[in-house]
């Protein structure tokens, strides 16, 4: 057998360079020409769609689902657990952070008179600052 043709791509292209050992800088514009390379973005597109379906344990989604009193698992959903008094309250600070910056949006484009115009929307904007 032909020692050359068992030769990695790599260990080919390093020969080609000229020495055993050879400057990365100089490797990766010899290794940009090869037609076997893969495009890192594609690499990276690969393995995050295969670990993107991995769920771990220690997930606090997955730690969760599992509470009470005696403690048992989840399996019907979440619904009628402790974990909706949490989900409420983020819905409120998502409702409190989107009613401010409206409030900012009316007051930083000088929309008053716009508003006023409407009386829900007036109504609205009055109990923000009482």
């Amino acid at each position: 057998m032909d020692p050359q043709a068992a030769q990695s791509p790599a260990t080919a292209r390093t020969k080609k360079l000229g020495r055993s050992r050879c400057d990365w800088r100089e490797f990766a514009t010899v290794a940009d020409d090869s037609p076997e390379r893969v495009p890192a973005a594609k690499l990276y597109s690969n393995v995050y769609r295969i670990y993107s379906n991995y769920v771990h344990a220690k997930y606090p989604e997955i730690m969760d689902l599992y509470g009470g009193r005696p403690g048992r698992f989840y399996l019907k959903g979440m619904s009628w657990t402790p974990k909706d008094a949490e989900n409420l309250a983020a819905i409120e600070t998502f409702i409190e952070t989107a009613s401010n910056t409206f409030v900012f949006m009316i007051q930083g484009v000088d929309m008053r008179a716009l508003i006023e115009a409407d009386s829900i929307l007036a109504k609205w904007y009055r109990q923000r600052f009482s």
